[in-house]
């Protein structure tokens, strides 16, 4: 469906003026009239050039107005176009003129996709000219559009709630996974506190046991030197006394061969002796 422009170029009439006021306007029609032929030539841009031209002569000049905004509507500057479109609406001399302004503000938001102002402006065009056609369709066709474009909009909007949740649900999930975490990381510095606690306890019941065993030791060291030292006296005490009695069965030895030595000196002494006898010879 194609919007239809209604652009109707407007030309003003003088009456009742002063001749410098007369020709100031000649002068302004002069321009609007050029601009006019711009216009119909597809010359958009000459044919502004005039139009301003003459709203410098009278910036209030309706048709000067008018045709401006009917040319910047064909350059497809429609955001411009309904600024001017909506300056001029309230001036204009007649309903057919207005209705005209109102159609082609209606084109320019539906240029625009502003389509609920267009349909706005189409129908505030056909209140005051109920049998345009080309305003009703329109019209129809803009509340089309503004329907698809509501329904764009809530489905748009659906999904950005659903996308929300959607991102919600993971910065929830997140969030948990994080407060997990740090609840997981308080457990373990927590354990790892208590394992600490309890290393550094069984350290020090370690060094005490191992204290205690060096303790023990030295005792027995001790005691071991003690007995060793006990051992080496009695094995000492022994080998004196073992000595003493050798010494001693080696001195009844030495006595009992001294008196076994004598005795045989004295038996050689007596064999060796002469006999006396009766016979004395």
């Amino acid at each position: 469906m194609n919007i239809k422009l209604t652009y109707g170029l407007f030309f003003g009439l003088l009456f009742g003026m002063s001749s410098a006021i007369v020709a100031q306007q000649n002068e302004v029609l002069k321009l609007t009239r050029q601009g006019n032929k711009d216009f119909e030539k597809s010359d958009y841009k000459e044919a502004e050039v005039n139009y301003r031209k003459a709203l410098e002569l009278d910036q209030g000049h309706f048709t000067a107005q008018y045709n401006l905004a009917n040319n910047m509507y064909k350059q497809e500057r429609y955001k411009e176009a309904a600024e001017q479109y909506s300056d001029i609406v309230d001036l204009a001399p007649n309903d057919k003129i207005k209705s005209q302004i109102l159609h082609n503000l209606g084109n320019s938001y539906l240029q625009e996709k502003d389509y609920e102002k267009s349909v706005a402006a189409y129908k505030n065009a056909l209140k005051i000219n109920p049998s345009d056609e080309d305003t009703r369709y329109n019209y129809s066709y803009a509340k089309q559009l503004l329907e698809k474009q509501k329904q764009q909009q809530q489905k748009n909007k659906d999904q950005n709630k659903k996308d929300q949740n959607k991102d919600q649900k993971k910065d929830d999930k997140k969030d948990q996974d994080k407060k997990d975490q740090q609840n997981k990381d308080e457990q373990n510095k927590d354990k790892k506190d208590q394992d600490k606690k309890d290393q550094d306890q069984q350290n020090k019941e370690g060094d005490k046991d191992k204290d205690k065993k060096d303790q023990d030791q030295q005792k027995q060291d001790g005691k071991d030197k003690q007995d060793q030292n006990k051992k080496q006296e009695q094995q000492k005490a022994q080998a004196q006394k073992i000595s003493k009695k050798d010494a001693e069965r080696m001195l009844k030895a030495m006595q009992q061969k001294e008196k076994d030595t004598k005795q045989k000196l004295d038996k050689k002494k007596v064999k060796g002796r002469p006999s006396k006898t009766e016979n004395d010879w």
